[in-house]
């Protein structure tokens, strides 16, 4: 040594990160390592059955059209809306971004609850879709 003092290890930053990391692999990979070790616990020859089935390659190519539709309407919209709320004050602006952000705030299954709720059968718009033989998927 030539006297200068050895850096501090910061072990409460170095437990946060460990704790993040771990919490993490609990989460994202162990679940992701399930899925793979089901999907392929009967041998490839099982699975790659299971991909070509016809209901199999149907939704996938209805997920590929939904998203080939919906991705560019939503970056010219957003990308719209986005430049709109930062450059502008207007009425009505905090309302636009509240509606913005609702979707963040929402959890999946209380919005398909809502869905339920507007759509489904007994819902506020069940009678009317069913009177006019419209039928919403799962309602």
């Amino acid at each position: 040594f030539n006297g200068a003092e050895r850096p501090r290890v910061n072990w409460g930053k170095w437990t946060l990160i460990a704790i993040g990391t771990l919490f993490s692999v609990l989460l994202l990979v162990v679940p992701m390592m399930s899925i793979f070790a089901e999907a392929f616990s009967k041998g490839f020859g099982a699975m790659w059955s299971n991909l070509l089935d016809p209901d199999m390659l149907h939704a996938i190519w209805l997920t590929v059209l939904i998203a080939l539709i919906t991705v560019p309407f939503n970056l010219v919209f957003g990308t719209l809306l986005a430049w709109l709320v930062t450059r502008f004050t207007f009425p009505g602006r905090q309302l636009l971004l509240t509606l913005i952000d609702i979707p963040f705030a929402v959890s999946p299954v209380v919005a398909g609850l809502i869905y339920l709720l507007f759509y489904g059968s007994n819902g506020l718009l069940g009678g009317w879709l069913d009177a006019h033989n419209i039928q919403i998927m799962f309602s």
